[in-house]
């Protein structure tokens, strides 16, 4: 009777195990960390203080308002004149609070960029600087269009455009024209179908100065990411499984104890000989807590580690479900052993 009563219970116990494979799935828990990308412009090394300034006559085309009143049409457009120079003088703060590329405003006589490529040299050694950014043209165009989807239903969208040519000159006079920058903010605003009277649309937005710094804001800030290194926010997922060891792992990613997390995926490498979901996932993991700390040798190994895994398991479709992820880790970690070369040269390490 014991026997039987054994054999019933292994059965059982295999049951459950079969059971519990079947069930064995990926999960993905979420996270943040910050990264340092590269410049987009490098500039040359031995630029360390630049002139901002700009040539820009604003070409403006504005359809947001009504022409009824000679006398506000004037002021608002004279008040567009001046997005050029807000543009610079914002452009010059954010460069400035990014302590990486000192910089002044200067308001020179000269009008065109060919004439500062001439007196390149002269303007340099006047205000110890070694290059010149100039905003060459700037254009600014907004205009009306009906909001799209239920949720905007009686609501209008006032859409504003500024397009900017900037050119770098450094004191040899020599020059290159950077790509033409686009920036567009979109605002929204609901109609009062119930007052009984038609509104005033330039009556449902900001005043036009607002509007108008608001969109010079966004393209110096624009440019400002483009000439100086930043910060940006990574989102990623960490791989893990139904096994308790994969759990207790997830746990500490959850709480932010990423040593201990990566002691455990060690510890599953190792016990799994590196086969298997678990080993898959924890093999990507160790990739990801690599990324982290921008380690990207270390991270583009363990990444590649993983994916040979995965290429080990072709019929195993738990472990190809991750595949896509993990290329695209692998991908980035290349990506970013070249971005750091280009952040080093930048930061002159």
């Amino acid at each position: 009777m014991k026997m039987i009563k054994g054999l019933i219970t292994a059965a059982i116990a295999g049951a459950l195990a079969i059971s519990f494979s079947a069930c064995e799935s990926v999960s993905y828990t979420p996270y943040m960390f910050d990264q340092l990308r590269a410049a987009d412009y490098i500039l040359p090394k031995d630029v360390q203080k630049v002139i901002i300034t700009t040539t820009a006559d604003i070409n403006v085309a504005d359809s947001s308002f009504t022409y009824s009143d000679p006398k506000y049409t004037a002021e608002r457009l004279s008040y567009a004149q001046n997005m050029p120079s807000m543009l610079c003088s914002i452009l010059s703060t954010e460069l400035n609070n990014s302590k990486f590329l000192p910089n002044e405003i200067v308001n020179t006589e000269y009008k065109s960029v060919a004439a500062i490529e001439v007196n390149a040299e002269d303007l340099c050694k006047k205000h110890d600087a070694q290059a010149i950014i100039v905003l060459e043209s700037s254009r600014y165009s907004s205009y009306f269009e009906t909001a799209k989807g239920q949720a905007y239903s009686n609501s209008i969208v006032l859409m504003s455009t500024l397009n900017n040519r900037l050119v770098f000159i450094n004191s040899n006079g020599e020059s290159r024209r950077f790509e033409t920058q686009r920036d567009t903010l979109r605002w929204v605003a609901n109609l009062d179908m119930e007052q009984g009277h038609v509104q005033e649309l330039k009556d449902l937005f900001p005043d036009y100065k607002e509007l108008y710094y608001s969109i010079s804001e966004q393209a110096a800030k624009h440019i400002s990411i483009q000439l100086t290194p930043s910060w940006e926010r990574r989102h990623r997922s960490a791989f893990g499984t139904s096994s308790n060891t994969m759990i207790m792992a997830t746990t500490c990613v959850e709480k932010g104890e990423w040593d201990k997390a990566r002691d455990i995926w060690a510890e599953v490498i190792t016990k799994s000989k590196g086969k298997g979901l678990d080993a898959a996932c924890a093999t990507a993991n160790l990739g990801l807590y690599y990324e982290r700390e921008d380690n990207v040798l270390e991270s583009a190994m363990w990444f590649s580690k993983a994916l040979d895994i995965i290429e080990a398991n072709p019929d195993n479709k738990k472990i190809q479900s991750i595949k896509p992820r993990v290329d695209m880790l692998f991908k980035r970690s290349i990506d970013r052993q070249h971005e750091k070369d280009i952040l080093d040269r930048q930061m002159g390490e």
